[in-house]
């Protein structure tokens, strides 16, 4: 059904309903003004997507992150989830102690 919204019948009322509204002197105006917004806004339009590539063809890319290098296996440390929250809660009261003075 919607697909079929602008078939001949609905054109032809349209058309006359146009007429109607607008009077025939005013047709011509009245397409006219149609013509120049849409070249205006096909102009716009293609303003918009050359200043788009002009900003993407100048933008930098950031450089990477430097990442520390890989730690050698022989100086890994393993230690266990309870080891490692008493070593940062020694590290916290260090901190806060030191805080305070």
């Amino acid at each position: 059904m919607i697909a079929n919204i602008l078939g001949s019948d609905t054109l032809i009322v349209l058309v006359v309903a146009v007429v109607v509204l607008f009077g025939g002197s005013q047709l011509p105006k009245l397409a006219k003004n149609v013509g120049s917004a849409g070249r205006e806004f096909r102009r716009a339009q293609a303003e918009a997507e050359l200043g788009h590539s002009r900003t993407e063809a100048t933008a930098t890319v950031p450089p990477a992150a430097v990442l520390p290098a890989a730690v050698p296996a022989d100086d890994m440390i393993v230690v266990s989830r309870s080891e490692l929250r008493q070593h940062v809660a020694s590290l916290m009261e260090e901190r806060d102690s030191s805080s305070l003075r």
